[in-house]
């Protein structure tokens, strides 16, 4: 099956990442925008690790699942625009299922939790800046190219987002910053509607307007840096220009925690909040606490009320330094999750909210050696949080199992365990 090829393709399923499933000529296919139970006609365009990579080129038998697409970009930010929202709860919960059961664990009653709100929910958005007519515009990346589609808005984020974007675009196109020398966009929110800006720029030597004029009611704060065209969008190796507010608040269960430019915030913050009340039923007014991969805190700090105390680690040096801001009487520790892994004892209860990679083999190493009584594991990917469990399961039970609703119209899921113990 060589790239050009075009097929009529039956599809059967999911995969995990959200594509479309079917299989011809032996070969098993993925193609994103087709829905399990369609007939599709695709083209080949690629292979990744032995599956080949459909384009969609257009639906013969539409699934009665189907929905019209908001947005033309959809397929780049949230595939699963086109699938109803009922669908999509029940799909993330199969593969979520499919997942662990590869591993041995049945999860027959994993319940799955979401506040209904399919769209505006995302607190911070990345949007490419493209070349469009001889002008700015905001734009996303077209999945498996490096073709840049138009995207003046985008329906999941918030709407202070949106606002704020249009008005970045119509501001860097008034005082005529070349297309070539702006690079990307990052937004970030609170539910007060304040939005800070991150502006990157890939030509060092392009001249920046006065950003203090985007300064307003909505927009708090801007900086500008210099990210390199062949880096990674928005990777900054200098900061240029800033005006205004350095951070902004959120406030979660009550408590206001920072968000800088830089830092890392939960995107989702009323499903956060719903997580976060589940995990504060699974500790005590004994337990002493030991938080993994803790950000700026939230995790373990909106559980310090209730515990006897708090430990929190976190690398990275922004989100630390706003973690040092409102630990109080807790303890904060500058280290990574390997490095800070003799902290793990048989005393504490440990959360871990580890990146999409998962948990270190060192640290799951500690974690066998020295058997913490209790684990809560908030993970963003399942995959390889499942991974980590089957190591673990020999010495834990999962006493509670639950999936949140954190990325609606998208295919992926935040995943709550708590393991205890055997």
């Amino acid at each position: 099956m060589q790239n050009g090829e075009q097929i009529i393709l039956p599809i059967h399923s999911f995969s995990f990442d959200g594509a479309g499933v079917g299989a011809a000529n032996d070969k098993v296919i993925h193609v994103f925008g087709a829905l399990p139970g369609e007939t599709v006609e695709v083209e080949i365009i690629g292979r990744k690790k032995g599956e080949r990579i459909g384009k969609l080129l257009r639906i013969v038998e539409p699934s009665p699942h189907r929905q019209a697409p908001r947005e033309d970009h959809y397929l780049s930010c949230s595939a699963w625009q086109v699938l109803t929202y009922d669908q999509e709860l029940f799909w993330k919960k199969k593969l979520a299922q499919e997942l662990f059961a590869g591993i041995g664990i049945e999860l027959p009653n994993l319940d799955i939790t979401t506040d209904g709100v399919t769209e505006g929910y995302r607190n911070k958005m990345e949007f490419t800046l493209a070349n469009v007519g001889g002008k700015i515009s905001g734009a996303f990346h077209a999945r498996h190219t490096r073709k840049l589609l138009p995207a003046p808005r985008c329906m999941l984020a918030q709407k202070e987002i949106n606002d704020a974007l249009e008005h970045i675009v119509s501001f860097l196109n008034t005082h005529k910053v070349p297309p070539s020398g702006a690079k990307s966009l990052i937004l970030r929110a609170n539910r007060a509607g304040e939005v800070l800006v991150g502006l990157f720029v890939q030509d060092e030597a392009v001249a920046v307007p006065p950003v203090k004029e985007l300064l307003g009611s909505i927009i708090k704060g801007v900086s500008v840096f210099y990210s390199p065209p062949e880096a990674p969008a928005s990777r900054p190796e200098g900061l240029l220009v800033h005006a205004g507010e350095e951070k902004i608040y959120e406030q979660i269960l009550g408590k206001a925690f920072p968000m800088t430019i830089l830092s890392y915030f939960q995107i989702n913050p009323p499903v956060f909040e719903l997580a976060l009340s589940r995990m504060r039923e699974f500790v005590g007014q004994g337990d002493r606490v030991l938080d993994f991969f803790s950000g700026v805190g939230v995790i373990g700090l909106s559980l310090a009320d209730k515990v006897k105390s708090l430990t929190a680690v976190e690398l990275d040096d922004a989100s630390f330094a706003l973690l040092q801001e409102g630990i109080g009487d807790a303890n904060a520790v500058h280290l990574s999750d390997r490095k800070a892994r003799e902290l793990i004892d048989g005393t504490h209860v440990l959360i871990m909210d580890p990146p999409r990679a998962g948990v270190h083999p060192k640290v799951i190493g500690r974690i066998l050696e020295v058997l913490p009584p209790k684990i809560l594991y908030l993970s963003c990917n399942p995959a390889t949080q499942a991974h980590d469990i089957a190591l673990l399961k020999e010495k834990y039970r999962i006493t509670h199992a639950e999936l949140f609703n954190f990325f609606p119209r998208t295919p992926h899921i935040e995943s709550l365990f708590v393991l205890e113990r055997v």
